[in-house]
């Protein structure tokens, strides 16, 4: 009998539950924000480069680009990269003459569509789509000043 008590004075002390409703209600309301924030922070994050982004897709068409630049704010005195992603047609592992000519023109073109003497470095990420088998990309870094030189001297 007094094992009865004891489970009487448990059930008391328990709160009343929450509708299943409410935790519904707070699921839906909290992803929604979560989209919001998150919608949000790519506009910011992307949105200044947006001009650049639409130039290149217009000058090499199917290319999809996307533009990134900035400092990595934990590293303080690190250099200001202007970083874009292309995709390519052409093997960008293979450093060829024609890659090379490639990069040149993509970079002279951001020199003159873009204020690239803002920045330190320009990283041209290219990858090549092959179906089924394994993304080939490749990155060149490029110094700001010698894409300047290049563009004043042309």
């Amino acid at each position: 009998m007094t094992d009865n008590n004891n489970t009487d004075q448990d059930l008391q002390e328990y709160p009343e539950y929450i509708s299943g409703r409410l935790v519904v209600s707070v699921i839906f309301g909290f992803s929604i924000i979560m989209i919001a924030v998150l919608f949000f922070y790519w506009k910011m994050q992307t949105g200044p480069f947006l001009p650049l982004q639409k130039a290149l897709d217009k000058q090499f068409p199917g290319c999809k680009p996307l533009v990134q630049g900035g400092q990595r704010k934990m590293h303080k005195n690190t250099p200001k990269i202007l970083q874009i992603t292309m995709k390519v047609e052409f093997n960008p592992i293979e450093v060829t003459d024609s890659s090379k000519k490639y990069v040149n023109t993509v970079s002279q073109f951001i020199a003159s569509n873009w204020k690239l003497s803002e920045y330190d470095e320009l990283h041209l990420h290219f990858y090549k789509l092959n179906p089924e088998k394994k993304l080939q990309e490749n990155v060149f870094k490029q110094d700001v000043k010698e894409i300047l030189s290049q563009k004043e001297s042309s």
